[in-house]
């Protein structure tokens, strides 16, 4: 379809989500949604680039997870949270055929391990509720009891794991980085710098 073309009827906008755009993947219940969304805010002479837009805005205002809707104590739900981070990206790797394991031992310098064709990758999951991923560990090794104990943070290296899986909290976008890569960024970075990082499981082997 040309970008200048006109929906004047919801059958066509329908048309245009089901078969047009099938790499939506969506669900027939969100495509519904979807349609419903947009048929409140357009009714008519709809442009190509406008039912495009209004999909973006619909994608971008549905987080997958709700965070802390009790009002947990904050120090106690990001325990809570940590460890719900590490069972969603093991999970994630399930669901895609991987066998993954979580590690239980909490002081690990690791948080999973992958059996890559009798390969095991030791996996450090690092999880953001921000638009940046810290790559350090050791940040909080003793100061949660001491805050004058010296601060033993420093970058995550290959020698502490082979892969970093960095997951944004509410969408579970996942960045696949080899342990080997690090050393190309600063202790923090922006998601929009590993652009070819997002959703790279080609990146496990």
């Amino acid at each position: 379809m040309p970008i200048n073309k006109k929906f004047t009827k919801v059958s066509e906008i329908r048309n245009y989500i089901t078969k047009v755009l099938p790499n939506l993947n969506l669900p027939s219940s969100e495509k519904k949604e979807l349609l419903k969304a947009i048929k409140k805010k357009k009714n008519s002479n709809l442009k190509e680039i406008d039912l495009l837009r209004e999909i973006v805005i619909f994608l971008d205002n549905r987080p997958l997870f709700t965070r802390n809707l009790l009002g947990i104590e904050l120090g106690s739900y990001r325990t809570m949270e940590g460890n719900a981070d590490e069972m969603i990206v093991v999970g994630k790797l399930i669901k895609m055929g991987f066998n993954c394991s979580r590690v239980d031992v909490t002081n690990s310098k690791y948080d999973a391990v992958i059996d890559r064709d009798g390969k095991l990758l030791r996996v450090q999951i690092k999880a953001t509720g921000g638009n940046s991923l810290d790559l350090t560990c050791g940040g909080r090794a003793g100061r949660q009891i001491n805050r004058n104990v010296p601060s033993r943070q420093r970058k995550l290296n290959k020698n502490d794991c082979d892969l970093l899986i960095g997951m944004a909290k509410e969408s579970a976008i996942c960045y696949v980085i080899p342990a080997k890569d690090l050393k190309k960024f600063k202790n923090n970075i922006s998601l929009s710098k590993l652009f070819k990082y997002k959703e790279n499981w080609k990146n496990i082997n």
